[in-house]
């Protein structure tokens, strides 16, 4: 989820997700504590948009909902127990970083 939102925004994150993220507490970046891990994804992805319009690069999408996903990787289920249903989001690579902008 932070990652999802980190690089698309707010609303890259699924709802279920979204509904279990609660403020930073900062033990990893003291200047995020007591923000809203939303917030700051959409902070991140304002400023990681700002640079790609900057140097000409376009906008690629990098959450994708997946219908198939492997029904071997378990998923966290409720309170984080491990669950056998398969995951309903993947974080794919951008494309961008494989050579393929636009794709």
């Amino acid at each position: 989820g932070a990652l999802a939102g980190a690089t698309r925004g707010v609303a890259a994150v699924p709802e279920e997700w979204a509904a279990a993220i609660g403020p930073a507490r900062g033990s990893c970046l003291p200047s995020m504590a007591g923000r809203h891990v939303l917030d700051v994804a959409d902070l991140l992805l304002t400023a990681a948009e700002t640079e790609r319009r900057a140097a000409g690069e376009p906008r690629v999408e990098v959450v994708r909902p997946v219908a198939d996903a492997r029904a071997d990787v378990a998923r966290p289920g409720p309170g984080g127990v491990r669950c056998d249903a398969p995951a309903d989001y993947v974080l794919t690579a951008d494309a961008a970083d494989e050579g393929e902008a636009g794709a």
